[in-house]
């Protein structure tokens, strides 16, 4: 689509100012890409006169000065844009501004407005500049112009001086509202409209552009003219500001406010407007409240609380009662069972709600699908107590009963624009949930349950936060708060999540580790120093006498030093951390090795190196999947080390190593690098050798594309997409790719906000939903990797599998087809040749497509690769066509799947016609012969039939069997072990059978009972 930007420029008296602005548009914006209206306010300093002369601009000349809501309306009415954009004509715009904000105003259909930063500007959109002329101004410009997503920012409200907006904005919202005329306070105004529409605004931090500001108007005037503009500009402030209160009925200084928290007070202009209005035919969206009871006046006034809050139209609560005196987590998961609500609020009825807003803030927060958990109080880190209040880091705010008045309790301050801020740990009285994890049933009592479930969100991806409102959520009925706990449940907690600290309250540690995973080896912990600002991961061993660290008490909720799973630390090796040390999975640390991310300034002279100047950067160091460093190797200030990178023993890195490079010497250089062209390592005896291989890396495909194919399951692709990231990082020889179906759900925006982390995840959408077979298609044909896995959305990947396959594909490149074959053995390969060996050695696991790895090529030269779709397994026939071309291939036997895959088994297709009579016809169409057909449907029936059967009448999965018995005697009536497997196929339908008639009578017998 070609987009044109409608530049709407206001003047008044201005001339040199918007000479200058126009000029730099010029010269700073492609050509063909805008047009440029001029609405001069009856300017006396000749401004008409210079643009009747000139030809590119579109202009309207008032006779009178208009003000800047009327001007710009006037410019709005004849733009002819895509996108609007309003612009001050003191400005002096800058390389890649247009750009700039085009790529974040698009970047997704939720956002509605951008703008940038500038010298000068209020409402925290200035920044700190040392220029001192417009040529050094766009040279800094030109460095800061840097397209980067991460830094763009959520906003209340834009300032006008350069304010960009799709035309849908415009047809949706209307002009600017007159009545700030001549201005102030009209930029605010459209800002909260754009809000309330359901759009996002936002702020680029990655985009400058010069404003002159108010110097410019004061530059000729005499001192008594400045204070008679001053004294006509404050009151005319003071008038807009009123009149934005008395509309809004918001304080004018709402742009300090996250959108979350003020988007509740917007919406509620909308109900005022609408009272009285029919709430026919609405279909209430349930909100589940568990309410802990612990006594009869304490729970009615909690839910009497519930019931005043005020809900968005359309939602009710769906409220349920929890006994103190019975286990919490066992109860939680009977009333999960019994609700299919997304949000769940859990409440302890020693609190009330005070503030009406807060349910409909918290609603607000779960906008952002990546949180998983909302609470009114938590903490980043966790005492050894496992007490979170005691944690020098709790976040909050509640009221609290004292004397007979309620008291304000704050902990931590919202920075402006902030709402909320992420904690780990939530306070049980009071939090809400909108994603589903089983609760463990081994914890009896509420503290340890809720601490074990923000876990289980952690391990999940999910996030927890707390706000930070102006109006404070909740308050206690009582002065003396106690939470609900046992020792038992502690120590089960515990040796969970820190296996190391089973008696260590003895031992003076204080706060734990910022997190320990399962299985992992840590013993020389209490020797770290700020042990809640590191985290470890699972598997991972550190030796005793190894020393991680942070040079000074700066935790401030992410570790300074994170080492992920598998990696390996040996003795006396030491990790200091000033600003952020990672390594990520699989990393192996040798002995003795120096690892810190600063240097000490050296042109102080007679300093002790203590005294001398800290240098470092806020990115520290990163040491990326597979990564290997020698013994003694020391590596300081701010280094990058790549995935599958090798620093040899004894050298001293202070520069980046690439990935899959390896580097040697003091200072260390790069000796080899890997080329994925050729296949193998190569030397690099100088810096031409190395940038040459490097640059040929770059145009060279992948080795690997991992492809999911989804379509509005946002919420297994989440936990799926993080299980191959956390494997593969950002190599350079892995793509990730999403190809979604055209998915309506929070699909897109998940996968954009990985893409700020990860460079090689790219998304691929696809017009229309073509069904789950044509998107294995789009999926091979979108894909840039040499081989590609097209894999499921709820498969969740093992660590370390990843690198298995990178590492087979290296080994045995050329191959036509690799298949990951699931078994609980250590990690092998087996080379095979043609399709008869090929179905002997992987059988029907050729259905499951996750576990196939194609040759793309060879995928492109099948004639008809469409031409099995109707089976629901196409993969199978691919894969027969390919072995045709080329009959080599290699079996990958290990573990594959991580607990939890296929969460949500496939439906809506009978399971007989499918994996049993399409499969069969597939393998007799290649012409299998007849003694490897009986073999396989033999194995066919004892390792998948009857397993898929009793899963199917055990969980009632909507997988139809009609029909399954003349099925199995259409394709097993000849085989001599026919009646073995009906008959036990009906042994397990039967027993499914009676299991189901005795649950019927017993609920039977309870409700005859009540």
């Amino acid at each position: 689509m070609h987009r044109k930007t409608s530049i709407i420029i206001l003047s008044c008296n201005t001339l040199e100012l918007l000479q200058l602005c126009i000029a730099s548009i010029h010269e700073y914006t492609e050509s063909g890409t805008y047009e440029i209206i001029v609405v001069d306010n009856a300017s006396e300093d000749g401004s008409a006169e210079w643009l009747k002369e000139q030809k590119d601009l579109r202009c309207i000349y008032n006779e009178e000065n208009l003000g800047f809501p009327k001007g710009c309306n006037q410019g709005l009415e004849i733009a002819t844009g895509t996108e609007l954009l309003l612009l001050n004509s003191d400005t002096v715009v800058t390389k890649n501004w247009l750009k700039n904000l085009r790529c974040a105003l698009y970047s997704s259909p939720k956002v509605g407005a951008v703008s940038c930063v500038a010298n000068c500007c209020p409402h925290n959109q200035m920044i700190a500049t040392h220029y001192e002329n417009l040529e050094d101004m766009q040279d800094f410009a030109a460095d800061y112009n840097k397209s980067n997503p991460e830094l763009w920012e959520k906003r209340t409200t834009l300032i006008g001086f350069c304010y960009l907006f799709k035309r849908e904005v415009l047809e949706k919202v209307g002009f600017l509202d007159d009545r700030f005329s001549p201005g102030n306070y009209e930029d605010d105004d459209y800002s909260l409209r754009i809000l309330q529409a359901g759009y996002d605004l936002l702020l680029c931090r990655d985009t400058f552009i010069h404003h002159f500001g108010k110097a410019s108007f004061k530059k000729n005037l005499s001192t008594q003219d400045v204070d008679e503009i001053a004294q006509r500009y404050n009151s005319l402030l003071e008038r807009n500001g009123k009149l934005f209160e008395e509309k809004w009925h918001v304080s004018r200084d709402c742009w300090k406010m996250a959108p979350e928290e003020l988007l509740p007070y917007l919406r509620q202009q909308v109900v005022e407007k609408e009272e009285g209005s029919s709430g026919a035919g609405l279909v209430a969206q349930k909100i589940a409240v568990l309410v802990r009871k612990t006594q009869e006046k304490r729970y009615g006034l909690c839910v009497e609380s519930l019931r005043a809050s005020r809900l968005p139209a359309g939602y009710a609560l769906e409220i349920f009662s929890l006994a103190a005196n019975k286990p919490y987590a066992a109860q939680v998961n009977e009333i999960l069972s019994q609700t299919d609500a997304k949000i769940k609020i859990f409440i302890n009825d020693e609190i009330c709600l005070v503030s009406p807003l807060a349910i409909e803030q918290m609603l607000e927060i779960f906008r952002k699908e990546n949180i998983g958990m909302v609470g009114f109080m938590g903490s980043r880190s966790l005492p050894v107590s496992g007490n979170f209040l005691e944690a020098p880091d709790v976040w909050g705010s509640v009221h609290m009963p004292m004397k007979g008045s309620l008291e304000e309790i704050r902990f931590g301050k919202a920075a402006t624009h902030e709402f909320t801020t992420g904690v780990r740990f939530l306070c049980p009285s009071f939090f809400a949930t909108q994603v589903d994890i089983p609760w463990n049933e081994d914890y009896d009592k509420q503290y340890y349950a809720v601490l074990a479930h923000c876990r289980a969100m952690e391990e999940g991806g999910q996030k927890m936060v707390v706000p930070l409102p102006r109006e404070i959520w909740c308050a206690y009925q009582m002065e003396n708060i106690s939470f609900d706990s046992a020792e038992g449940d502690r120590r089960r907690y515990f040796a969970a999540y820190h296996s190391r600290l089973d008696d260590v309250l003895s031992s003076g540690a204080r706060l734990a580790l910022y997190a320990c995973g399962k299985d992992a080896h840590v013993e020389g912990w209490q020797s770290f120093s700020h042990p809640e600002g590191i985290a470890v991961g699972a598997r991972t061993r550190i030796h005793e006498t190894a020393l991680c660290r942070l040079l000074s008490d700066n935790f401030v909720g992410e570790p300074r030093i994170s080492v992920g799973d598998d990696c390996a630390i040996d003795a006396y090796s030491t990790l200091t951390a000033h600003n952020r040390i990672v390594l990520e999975n699989l990393v192996t640390v040798g002995a003795n090795v120096q690892i810190k991310d600063y240097i000490r300034a050296e042109e102080d002279l007679g300093l002790a190196a203590e005294d001398r100047e800290l240098l470092g950067h806020a990115c520290g160091i990163r040491i990326g999947c597979a990564a290997e460093i020698g013994a003694n190797v020391v590596i300081e200030g701010a280094v990058q080390i790549g995935c599958g990178a090798r620093v040899r023993a004894g050298s001293v890195v202070k520069s980046d190593v690439p990935a899959y490079c390896i580097a040697e010497g003091n200072p260390a250089r790069i000796v080899k690098t890997f080329s994925s062209r050729e296949g193998k390592w190569l030397a690099t005896p100088d810096e031409g050798v190395l940038t040459s291989l490097l640059e040929e890396r770059k145009k060279t495909d992948p080795l690997l594309t991992y492809a999911f194919i989804t379509y509005n399951r946002s919420r297994y692709l989440r936990k799926s997409l993080r299980s191959v990231l956390q494997q593969v990082g950002n190599d350079p020889l892995v793509e990730v790719l999403v190809s979604d179906k055209a998915s309506t759900d929070e699909t897109r925006s998940l996968v954009e906000e990985q893409q700020k982390r990860f460079k090689n995840l790219r998304y691929h959408c696809n017009e229309t939903n073509v069904g789950a077979e044509g998107n294995i298609h789009c999926a091979m044909r979108a894909s840039r990797g040499e081989y590609v896995i097209v894999a499921g959305d709820d498969d969740y990947i093992l660590d370390g599998v990843l690198r298995f396959v990178l590492s087979a594909i290296v080994k045995h490149r050329g191959v036509a087809l690799f298949c990951l074959k699931k078994e609980a053995v250590p990690r092998w390969v087996r080379r095979g040749t043609g399709i008869l060996e090929y179905i002997s050695y992987v059988g029907f696991l050729m259905t499951w497509i996750s576990g196939i790895i194609m040759r793309r090529d060879l995928y492109l030269s099948v004639e008809e690769p469409q031409k099995d779709d109707d089976t629901r397994i196409p993969q199978v026939y691919l894969q027969l066509e390919m072995l045709k071309q080329n009959p080599e291939f290699a079996v990958l036997y290990g573990r594959v799947l991580a607990e939890g895959s296929g969460e949500r088994m496939a439906s809506g297709f009978n399971f007989g016609e499918v994996f049993i009579k399409n499969y069969l016809d597939i393998l007799m169409a290649a012409g299998i012969p007849a003694y490897l057909l009986s073999q396989e449907k033999k194995r066919l029936a004892e390792d998948m039939i009857y397993d898929r059967l009793q899963k199917i009448t055990k969980y009632h999965y909507d997988l139809p069997l009609d029909g399954i018995f003349d099925i199995m005697h259409e394709y097993y009536g000849e085989e001599p072990y026919y009646e073995e497997v009906v008959a036990k196929m009906k042994e397990i339908l039967q027993e499914a059978g009676d299991a189901g008639g005795q649950a019927d009578a017993e609920k039977k017998d309870a409700v005859n009972q009540k």
